[in-house]
């Protein structure tokens, strides 16, 4: 019982400081992850917004085929790369769907959303290293990479730029660079 009193007076100090810290960066950690899993299950519960303008993307196959046959179509696929517990994706998913709505209806671009946290492998294999990340599909031979970039929330005219460069499609673009080259 000395032993055990003698720890308790000279130890229990540090030893409690540290237990603080601990739950205290626990529960910082844990307030982050609900606050933004919260911002972003706002974005997602719109239905009209998930399926008709972005389908989400369930895994490598389904992406492969999807892009494949947006590029045998003519379509341009723009994909974005998002996380749940990304502040900066929550901010841009919205503005990206909007814009999905009003170009996707041409019939010339086909949006799709690769969540980060089901799809690790994929992005990888892809080279996504920073979120929120665009990739834009298409060309004459399927699954051709025709730009990609990381587009954050105070840049969103980057976003809006990309979606016109591809409005009419990659064959849009490539007959436009062909053009553009040649004068």
């Amino acid at each position: 019982m000395a032993s055990t009193a003698f720890l308790c007076s000279s130890g229990t100090l540090t030893l409690w400081r540290y237990r603080d810290q601990v739950r205290y960066n626990l529960l910082r950690s844990w307030r982050r992850r609900r606050h933004a899993s919260v911002c972003w299950a706002s974005v997602e519960r719109d239905p009209e917004a998930v399926d008709a303008a972005v389908r989400l993307v369930p895994d490598y196959e389904h992406f492969v085929e999807w892009v494949r046959g947006d590029t045998a179509a003519g379509r341009a696929s723009l994909v974005m790369f998002k996380a749940s517990w990304c502040h900066a994706c929550a901010k841009v998913y919205p503005h990206f769907v909007e814009l999905a709505r009003e170009y996707g209806t041409a019939g010339c671009i086909r949006c799709y959303a690769v969540q980060f946290d089901e799809n690790k492998k994929l992005c990888r294999s892809l080279g996504v290293n920073s979120l929120p990340y665009f990739q834009v599909y298409g060309g004459p031979q399927a699954g051709i990479c025709l730009e990609e970039r990381g587009i954050g929330p105070k840049r969103l005219q980057e976003l809006d730029e990309l979606f016109a460069r591809y409005r009419f499609g990659w064959k849009g673009v490539t007959d436009a660079d062909e053009h553009g080259s040649t004068s």
